[in-house]
């Protein structure tokens, strides 16, 4: 019967929800939060659950300093804060705080140094960073031409000044271009014995003293030398010119010397031969260009107090490899006329002068100082831009504190609603639950009402079964179909249903019989119809009738009813809420007492 009286409860809580969910529950679970739909679904007062939760107490429980900490606090200057900060900065502010002198001071000491390279990179990189601005072509055209200037005139970073040393050749007591017509060769014949003896060149008609070389007397003079040991070019032009010589012709060539005119061949020589002869008409010109010295020739000192430089030549670099240029004078004569009657010979005369070739200082400084504008242009700009930078960053650190301040309540606010989250989903689903329990509490309930008042209506029906019975056993004994006394027995027979098998039920009663006597029977019914065991049952007779109504309580709330005066078999209806529900009815009646 237990199964059979769930199965029903849930059936009836099934019929009343589907006739109205929410009033039949009025009386029963809370349904100010949690209620079920007319599609039979759970519903919920969301702001009821959240109005239960206290957020000051989940506020309570966060990790404020750690969650400080956590904070990135330049990732809270987004751009539109940068960008307001950005407008309160004046460039123009910023750079009358800058010292000119100051500046021209670092950039004299450091121009040269990797620092300042970087420095005038990254602004030339962040002036050409954006083709398509407005400025772009100025800026690129102004910075073509400085790199042009800085190209053309790079050498003066290596020769800062230049620095004039001419070594020119020194004439002493014995001039050397002093000569003699010898003609007939008497000097190459006596070896000189007239001037000491001596080694004299052979076939040469006119001689010059030597002080160096193989020969005491030769038709060559001997080498002047000028040398270069500037830092810069020279021009050396040497001349040679003829004065005097009365009776005497100059020619041009070797190959002129001969007949019977007494004629001179004079040409200024170099290491590679003649380059120029002499003439009666003009002098002999030899304009040479000796290279500047190389740059390792030389060291270059600072004046620190003057900015200026001097020049040395270094004190490790091989002098005989300077530039250099010699010359000397190459002669000779006519053998074949007579020069006896010549006593007034040409006088040789032969001088040399260097010109440095100088820089054009004037225009170099002109090109420097462009230089110099440019760089200490691009050192303030970087100057100002490290203001600017310095400045940015004051202005963030004054609002700094109120940044994090408010990204700090943003992030507890958040976490605050993630824990009230949290706790509304726990709280929602503690409240279903506990609503689900109401339910199938009051179902319970239902069932068990439901129960209890069928048992009722069963024992009503019984009663008014028992009633009929009693009616017909006294018509029975007035027509004299039974024998009655004061004591009898009886016996009946009654059939049971419901079970899996039959029991016979017995029943036995004895009693005083008057006019009013009372008898007292036994009355069972077997549990489920199965065993026929038979619990006791009390009745009382009216008028001495013998019929007596008994109610006897079996298993599972049986009832029986027994009818007859002496023994008799009563016929028991069984009304029952488990799985037998079918009574005994219709035992046999007894014996008159």
């Amino acid at each position: 019967m237990k199964y059979q009286w769930m199965g029903i409860s849930a059936l009836m809580l099934s019929l009343v929800l589907f006739v109205n969910p929410v009033l039949s529950l009025a009386e029963g679970p809370d349904e100010s939060l949690v209620w079920i739909n007319e599609d039979g679904e759970f519903e919920v007062d969301k702001e009821g659950i959240y109005a239960l939760i206290d957020e000051e107490e989940l506020r309570s429980t966060i990790d404020v300093d750690s969650m400080r900490e956590e904070i990135d606090v330049e990732s809270l200057f987004d751009e539109e804060i940068i960008n307001e900060l950005k407008e309160q900065i004046s460039i123009g502010e910023l750079a009358a705080t800058i010292d000119d002198s100051e500046l021209e001071s670092w950039y004299q000491d450091n121009k040269d140094s990797q620092e300042f390279k970087d420095i005038f990179d990254e602004i030339i990189d962040k002036r050409l960073a954006d083709p398509d601005s407005q400025g772009y072509e100025a800026a690129r055209s102004k910075i073509d031409n400085y790199y042009q200037i800085k190209e053309e005139y790079a050498w003066v970073e290596d020769h800062p000044v230049d620095y004039t040393n001419v070594m020119l050749p020194v004439v002493g007591a014995v001039n050397p271009f002093n000569y003699i017509v010898d003609p007939m060769g008497l000097l190459y014949a006596t070896d000189a014995v007239k001037y000491g003896g001596g080694r004299v060149e052979e076939n040469a008609g006119v001689l010059f003293r030597n002080l160096e070389g193989p020969y005491m007397f030769s038709g060559t003079s001997d080498n002047l030398t000028v040398t270069n040991m500037s830092n810069v070019p020279v021009s050396l032009t040497v001349r040679a010119r003829v004065t005097g010589g009365e009776g005497v012709e100059l020619v041009d060539s070797v190959s002129m010397l001969y007949g019977s005119k007494t004629t001179l061949f004079v040409a200024l020589a170099d290491e590679g031969g003649i380059r120029n002869a002499v003439t009666n008409y003009g002098e002999s010109v030899i304009n040479v260009v000796l290279d500047a010295a190389p740059d390792d020739a030389f060291v270059y000192i600072k004046d620190e107090e003057t900015g200026e430089y001097r020049c040395e030549i270094a004190e490790d670099y091989d002098r005989s490899s300077f530039p250099s240029f010699s010359f000397k004078l190459k002669a000779d004569c006519n053998d074949e006329a007579n020069w006896d009657a010549i006593t007034d010979l040409p006088y040789f005369e032969v001088s040399w002068n260097t010109e440095a070739e100088l820089n054009d200082w004037d225009s170099i400084n002109e090109a420097l100082d462009k230089i110099k504008e440019f760089d200490l242009e691009v050192l303030k700009e970087a100057k100002i831009y490290e203001l600017y930078d310095e400045k940015l960053e004051e202005l963030k650190e004054e609002i700094k504190d109120d940044l994090i301040e408010e990204e700090l309540k943003a992030r507890i606010d958040d976490k605050v609603k993630e824990l009230a989250d949290e706790e509304y989903d726990r709280l929602k689903e503690e409240l279903i639950e506990k609503y689900k329990e109401a339910l199938e509490l009051e179902a319970n309930e239902a069932a068990s009402n439901a129960s209890i008042e069928e048992a009722g209506a069963a024992a009503s029906s019984a009663s008014s079964e028992e009633a009929i019975d009693s009616a017909s056993l006294m018509s029975s004994e007035e027509d004299g179909s039974g024998n009655n006394d004061e004591s009898g027995n009886g016996t009946g027979a009654g059939d049971a249903s419901g079970g899996d098998t039959s029991a016979a039920n017995a029943g036995e009663g004895s009693g005083a019989g008057d006019a009013n006597g009372a008898g007292e029977g036994d009355n069972g019914a077997g549990d489920n119809g199965n065993d026929g065991s038979v619990p006791d049952g009390n009745g009382s007779g009216d008028d001495g009738s013998g019929g007596n109504e008994g109610a006897g309580g079996g298993d599972d709330g049986s009832a029986g009813d027994n009818a007859g005066g002496g023994d008799a078999g009563a016929g028991g209806d069984n009304a029952g809420g488990g799985d037998a529900g079918a009574g005994n009815d219709g035992g046999d009646t007894g014996n008159d007492g």
